[in-house]
């Protein structure tokens, strides 16, 4: 598990994300890969605002990274919607959050998967 602390100043909100994956255990138990929890508090009265399951949040920021870096290295910063062919390896959630943000940022001609199980 990985700590991931953050302080939003204009809001004056601070917040912890636990997240992590793991393939052993929760695979026998047909758990999906990615467990996380975001915790928010207010810092200047040490009161809890919000319990969150971060699962989504956390699978939709990591998709979306990658759209992001194509709209940059593909599509030269520009906002134009360009067609794209995609070859993912993994069909698991991180290859569907993937497909998804490339899908809202660019057309996709092509979408090629391979995926070992």
């Amino acid at each position: 598990m990985n700590a991931m602390p953050a302080y939003i100043g204009f809001t004056d909100i601070a917040g912890l994300k636990w997240a992590g994956g793991n393939l052993g255990e929760r695979k026998k138990r047909h758990m999906p890969y990615c467990s996380s929890l975001i915790m928010l508090v207010n810092p200047a009265i040490n009161n809890f605002i919000a319990v969150l399951d971060g699962s989504y949040i956390t699978n939709a920021r990591t998709g979306a990274q990658t759209a992001v870096a194509l709209k940059y290295l593909y599509a030269d910063g520009s906002n134009e919607r360009k067609s794209i062919r995609l070859g993912l390896y993994g069909a698991g959630m991180q290859g569907h959050m993937q497909t998804l943000a490339i899908s809202k940022r660019f057309e996709i001609m092509e979408l090629r998967v391979y995926d070992s199980i």
